[in-house]
């Protein structure tokens, strides 16, 4: 009877141990089964709207500030800055949805967070793949009034929350950006959100110079007066190509660098004055004649060689009246042709003075002067057309008489460019300088 009573306590206390035993099991395998099947809700990105704890939302703006535990967002859509934590769990991507250090991360930068309004957690941040970047942009056409930046023939628009900051992140107003300054524009469309001045306009100081009629001729794409009160002139920081071109002198060519910031003095060694060859034609006598010249005087057949400028020419030949003209003398050869007036009594002079208006006539004609010509255009390789008759592409150079011409340039995939020039005595300029539009 004792060994029963032993024998039914033990099944007992195994049975409650083994119950134990089972119900631990069946709860571990239930939330085994729980967490293996039944998948956690994704987050669903709303924007603007949280319906509850399991709703994020997506804000697309403009990184404004970096702190280590903090960013400055200023919000694209409603226009107003707010600041949110960042935690440890906080990610942050590129625009692929590739992890990057948070460090990587810039002022300017153009961002999609993904929030947890509810429980305020700042779950991603993540580079906008919408956004688009514009470096090392020169040159640009901004209209402040307009707020447009104009890049090539493409039109962007900028406004007063546009973030500008200049090279050292500190903020600025458009106004302050100079239009010669290397931009970085970053924006989604045709709107600007960001822009970063990656360097400042440099600037090209020119010493005194003998004459300020002329040009400085900077990368063949831009022509600035010569005045005496054109310094400092501003440069987009590099290195250019520049043309000191005066009126009757050699050109100075030279390959500069501007720093951004900075002024460069223009060194250029003592100008030279371009050099023309005077050819004197007496056509009507073959006896030996003077030419005098700014109290130089040249015998026949000799070679004059002058500065180019005004002068005034002085011939004399024995039983001929003198004769004087005035020329404008330019770079190259020039060929004065003239008749010379026979010295002649009151009478002799009386009785022939229906010859002496015919030789006057004559004379008139034979008194013309080959003025050298060169024509060019940007870009060159143009035709160029004289009075409606094609002489050759650009840059062209021939001669021309006195008179009024029309010039035509033409050249497939630019505008024609139509004007008129006039050569006479007093002509002071023989080298002309075209610009071509695209059509």
């Amino acid at each position: 009877m004792k060994k029963n009573k032993t024998f039914i306590t033990t099944v007992i206390i195994s049975s409650i141990v083994g119950f134990m035993v089972l119900l631990i099991v069946m709860l571990v395998g239930i939330k085994y089964f729980v967490t293996e099947t039944v998948p956690k809700e994704p987050y669903k990105a709303i924007t603007n709207e949280v319906k509850d704890d399991n709703f994020y939302i997506t804000i697309t703006g403009v990184i404004r500030n970096l702190e280590e535990q903090s960013i400055d967002i200023l919000d694209i859509e409603k226009r107003e800055i707010k600041t949110y934590q960042v935690q440890t769990t906080t990610r942050v991507q590129d625009s692929t949805e590739k992890t990057m250090p948070y460090s990587a991360l810039k002022v300017g930068d153009i961002v999609e967070l993904i929030y947890q309004s509810q429980k305020d957690n700042l779950v991603c941040v993540r580079i906008s793949p919408n956004a688009f970047t514009k470096t090392d942009m020169k040159n640009l056409d901004i209209d402040r009034s307009n707020r447009t930046l104009k890049i090539g023939s493409v039109l962007y628009h900028y406004t007063g929350h546009t973030n500008i900051v200049d090279e050292e992140d500190n903020m600025i107003n458009m106004h302050e950006v100079n239009d010669y300054d290397i931009l970085e524009l970053k924006g989604i469309d045709d709107q600007v959100f960001s822009v970063k001045v990656l360097a400042r306009e440099g600037y090209i100081h020119i010493g005194k110079l003998p004459i300020y009629d002329g040009y400085l001729e900077i990368n063949r794409n831009r022509q600035v007066p010569l005045s005496e009160d054109m310094n400092p002139l501003p440069l987009v920081a590099g290195e250019h190509n520049v043309v000191l071109q005066l009126k009757g002198y050699e050109p100075i060519t030279r390959t500069i660098t501007i720093e951004s910031g900075k002024t460069l003095e223009l060194d250029h060694e003592e100008f030279k004055r371009l050099q023309t060859t005077l050819t004197i034609q007496v056509l009507n006598t073959d006896q030996d004649y003077k030419v005098k010249i700014k109290d130089k005087v040249y015998k026949k057949g000799e070679v004059i060689t002058l500065p180019t400028d005004t002068y005034t020419v002085e011939i004399t030949a024995s039983g001929f009246k003198p004769y004087v003209q005035t020329l404008n003398l330019q770079e190259g050869n020039v060929v004065m042709k003239a008749n010379l007036v026979s010295e002649v009594s009151e009478e002799e002079e009386s009785s022939s003075e229906s010859e002496s208006k015919k030789e006057e006539q004559d004379n008139n004609q034979a008194n013309q002067v080959d003025y050298k010509v060169s024509i060019s255009s940007d870009p060159k390789d143009a035709e160029v057309y004289i009075n409606g008759a094609y002489k050759g592409i650009t840059p062209f150079k021939g001669t021309l008489e006195v008179g009024e011409y029309s010039i035509i340039l033409k050249k497939e995939g630019y505008k024609n460019y139509e004007t008129n020039i006039l050569i006479d005595q007093s002509d002071d300029q023989n080298s002309y300088l075209y610009t071509l539009i695209p059509n």
